[in-house]
């Protein structure tokens, strides 16, 4: 690995270049937040098993542990709820307004780590 490339989770690196510079910078904009965290969101629902719910399997689901970093469906978010916040904070891909801060673990993680 050279001084320039970075090493990501998994053993994977990049290196970055002028380029990637610009799309590392902050966005300066309440729109280019929201495009960043949609472009997250995406980009998590690719991962390796989480086309499922990590719980009962369920497809598509729309829910996130944003503390564990696993995708759940409706039904398994309630369970979670119950749990209490100490356990599982459960969020909505599409109804909340999440953060990027909050996207981090679950862009790390996916339901195929966890389930592993």
């Amino acid at each position: 690995m050279t001084n320039c490339q970075l090493e990501l989770f998994g053993g994977d690196t990049i290196t970055p270049t002028k380029a990637d510079n610009r799309s590392l910078s902050p966005p300066t904009t309440a729109t280019d937040t929201r495009q960043l965290v949609k472009r997250i969101i995406s980009k998590i629902q690719f991962l390796p098993g989480n086309d499922r719910c990590c719980e009962c399997n369920a497809p598509d689901p729309e829910w996130l542990s944003v503390n564990l970093g696993l995708l759940i469906c409706i039904h398994c978010s309630g369970r979670h709820r119950e749990l209490g916040v100490q356990y599982s904070r459960i969020r909505s891909l599409k109804l909340d307004a999440l953060k990027t801060s909050e996207l981090l673990i679950a862009r790390v993680m996916g339901n195929a780590v966890l389930n592993e």
